[in-house]
């Protein structure tokens, strides 16, 4: 309809300007459950980082940044937040969230991570288990 194509584009709109708040009000308008539920938590996570810094605005803080790079599914960007600031184990449990094993265990790989051999290990336990 005419009415949801509008709230789409203010959507869309309100991501390219990072007013989370609107962005979370138009995809529910629109359905998006998912997305609505997901903004709500960045915001929240926003507005949490913003007190804690008495006032500044977050929307540049790496782990809003990292968060809103995964919405846009650019998970490298997110990578890239976050080893910026050296979460390395941040960056890991991102790519295991999203089943991105072999990206997991290269970032363990290349920060040297102890806990490497075990990952590598699991992994390919699961392959065997799964005929794969």
């Amino acid at each position: 309809s005419e009415s949801e194509a509008m709230w789409r584009q203010l959507l869309d709109i309100s991501l390219k300007y990072d007013e989370l708040y609107i962005a979370q009000r138009c995809a529910a308008a629109v359905g998006d459950i998912a997305m609505s539920k997901y903004l709500d938590k960045v915001n929240t996570e926003k507005m949490d980082i913003e007190n804690e810094q008495g006032g500044d605005s977050a929307i540049d803080h790496y782990s809003i940044r990292s968060k809103m790079s995964l919405l846009n599914k650019d998970l490298r960007r997110a990578e890239d937040e976050l080893l910026a600031q050296g979460k390395v184990d941040q960056c890991i449990e991102m790519y295991q969230k999203y089943y991105k094993y072999t990206d997991a265990i290269r970032i363990a790989e290349q920060n040297r991570h102890p806990a490497t051999v075990e990952m590598r290990g699991e992994y390919f336990q699961y392959l065997l288990d799964t005929n794969q």
